[in-house]
């Protein structure tokens, strides 16, 4: 990653947050609060890879204990194909 685009919003502002992205190289952004012209794409990623993770504890009969792992595999989906 180099780039970390937020809308401003409280949680991702924090120091610890801040001391991360600095550490590992990458270029924190902020957009406009509470545009959604800004953050658009953003929200159809999070729509998208929540939609995924839903599909992929139904598919499987996962437990909701699992949700953090179907998360990791959505989140892997999505940064390996091109939509």
């Amino acid at each position: 990653m180099k780039r970390y685009r937020t809308d401003g919003g409280d949680e991702y502002t924090s120091k610890l947050v801040a001391e991360y992205l600095q550490s590992e190289g990458i270029l924190k952004e902020t957009t406009l609060l509470y545009t959604s012209q800004s953050n658009g794409s953003v929200k159809w990623v999070d729509h998208t890879i929540m939609d995924c993770i839903q599909w992929i504890r139904d598919d499987a009969g996962l437990a909701k204990k699992y949700w953090a792992f179907a998360v990791s595999v959505a989140v892997y989906l999505k940064n390996r194909t091109l939509a």
